[in-house]
């Protein structure tokens, strides 16, 4: 696990969509490998790979959550970090969420 303060997951790690069908979480994952999604925003994962949920936890860019990391990670837990999150907006006109 990379641990090292300030980091963003490469975009191939972590995708955050829609409980969608598999066809189009298919179509989804081949757009982000060709780099045709960009970060939605950028969140703090915690050590335990669970999201971070704090006042300053998520942001437009990554930079905006550095002194948060930083202060995170100075305390008895560390491998706090920064991850993008992507919205799979792209997918078919005929995607359809599944009900739960």
């Amino acid at each position: 696990m990379n641990k090292a303060q300030n980091s963003t997951t490469p975009p191939t790690q972590m995708v955050a969509i829609p409980l969608v069908k598999l066809e189009n979480l298919i179509a989804a994952v081949e757009q982000l490998k060709a780099g045709k999604l960009r970060p939605f925003m950028y969140a703090i994962q915690g050590p335990d790979g669970e999201a971070h949920i704090d006042e300053n936890c998520v942001a437009g860019d990554p930079a905006a959550l550095a002194v948060e990391v930083n202060g995170l990670n100075d305390s008895p837990d560390t491998g706090y970090r920064i991850v993008p999150v992507y919205l799979a907006d792209h997918l078919p006109a005929n995607a359809t969420q599944i009900e739960e």
